[in-house]
C-alpha cells in the first residue's frame, strides 16, 4: 500500500473512531501491541492514539517490557499519555538498550528524571533493587513510578525531588497528555517547534529541588555504593546541564566508575562537551542497539541521548 493510500485510510479511520467511544480507540491501541510492527504502530500513535487519546485516564497493565529483549517486569501506562504509550507499542531509546546491555548486577543505577519507573525497571532486571536511586519531581508522575516499583515488589530508593544547582523552590511545566515532557526549563517549550495543535504548558507543580551533592551526602550516611560501576541517566527536558552542574563533586569523586547517560539539547551540546570534558569526560553517541559511536554532531531543535566516560 502506498503511504497516501495509508495516509487516506488513516484518516478515514481517525475520523470514526473520533465519533466513538474512546474505548474502541483504546481496544485498538491493545490490538497494536501484538499485531503489528513497531513501525506500523509509529505511524497509527502519530495519526490515531496521540489526537484520539490525549489525556484520557484509562489504564492498561503492561506485563512483559521490550527493551529490546523481552524483560519480566510489569508496568501500568496512562492511554491519555504519549511517552507511556510509547512503552506500550515497544518503542525504547538508546538509553535503554545501553542498560539492558551494560548493567552489571555489582554496578549502581542512578536514575534522575524517572518518570513512571521505565527505566528503573529496566534497571532492575539487572542489578538489585537496593542499588537504584530514582528522583522524579512531578507528584502525580512519582506516584505512578511508585505504584510501578510496587507492583514487581521493588524496593528501590525513591525521591519525589527536583534536582539543580543549587537548593529552591521551582516550577515543573507539564504538558497536557505527555508528562515524559514535564520541564523545569521554561525555555523547552519556547525555542522547540510546536505542532499546529499545541500549545505552551499552562499546568505547572511547585516543586523543592536539592544539589544531588548535598542530597548524596545525606543518602550515603545510610548506604553505599559498592564496587561496581555507576550509571547515571539524566533526563530532564533542557534541565540536564543545571542538574550535572549540582553533581560536580561525586562525578569527580567517582570518576573512574561513572558513566553518565545524558540526553542533551542540541543548543546545548558545546556546552556539555565542555563541562564534562573539563571534568575529564570524553562524549559518545548511543545507538539504538545499546552500542556506543563517535558524537553525533547536533542538528537543530532535538534533544539527544549521549555518553560520558572518562
Amino acid at each position: 500500500m502506498k503511504l497516501s493510500h495509508l495516509s487516506h485510510v488513516l484518516t478515514v479511520l481517525r475520523s470514526a473512531l473520533g465519533l466513538l467511544p474512546a474505548s474502541f480507540s483504546i481496544s485498538l491501541l491493545k490490538i497494536s501491541r501484538s499485531a503489528f510492527s513497531i513501525r506500523l504502530n509509529g505511524i497509527l500513535e502519530e495519526q490515531i492514539f496521540s489526537p484520539l487519546l490525549k489525556g484520557n485516564p484509562a489504564t492498561l497493565p503492561l506485563l512483559r517490557l521490550f527493551v529490546p529483549v523481552v524483560i519480566e517486569r510489569q508496568m501500568t501506562i496512562r492511554v491519555g499519555d504519549e511517552s507511556q504509550r510509547n512503552y506500550w507499542v515497544g518503542h525504547f531509546d538508546e538509553v535503554a538498550g545501553y542498560i539492558h546491555r551494560h548493567l552489571g548486577a555489582e554496578d549502581t543505577f542512578i536514575d534522575v528524571g524517572a518518570n513512571c519507573g521505565f527505566m528503573t525497571l529496566v534497571a532492575s532486571a539487572h542489578v538489585p533493587a537496593g542499588q537504584i536511586y530514582c528522583f522524579e519531581p512531578n507528584p502525580d508522575t512519582f506516584r505512578e513510578l511508585s505504584h510501578n516499583l510496587e507492583i514487581n515488589g521493588l524496593a528501590a530508593n525513591k525521591f519525589n525531588i527536583a534536582l539543580s544547582d543549587k537548593k529552591d523552590r521551582c516550577r515543573l511545566f507539564v504538558p497536557e497528555g505527555a508528562c515524559g515532557g514535564s520541564s523545569i526549563d521554561a525555555k523547552n517549550y519556547q525555542r522547540r517547534d510546536l505542532l499546529p495543535d499545541e500549545q505552551l504548558p499552562t499546568k505547572f507543580h511547585e516543586v523543592d529541588a536539592e544539589r544531588f551533592d548535598d542530597l548524596w551526602r545525606v543518602i550515603s550516611n545510610t548506604t553505599s555504593l559498592g564496587s561496581g560501576k555507576i550509571f547515571i541517566k539524566v533526563d530532564a527536558e533542557g534541565f540536564e546541564l543545571t542538574i550535572v552542574s549540582g553533581m560536580e563533586e561525586f562525578l569527580k569523586t567517582y570518576a573512574s566508575r561513572v558513566t553518565l547517560l545524558l540526553e542533551v539539547y542540541d543548543s546545548e551540546f558545546d556546552a556539555a562537551l565542555s563541562m564534562l570534558g573539563n571534568l575529564g569526560f570524553s562524549c559518545h553517541s548511543v545507538l539504538l542497539d545499546g552500542s556506543l559511536a563517535a558524537p553525533e554532531r547536533p542538528g537543530t531543535n532535538r534533544f539527544r541521548n549521549y555518553c560520558f566516560k572518562v
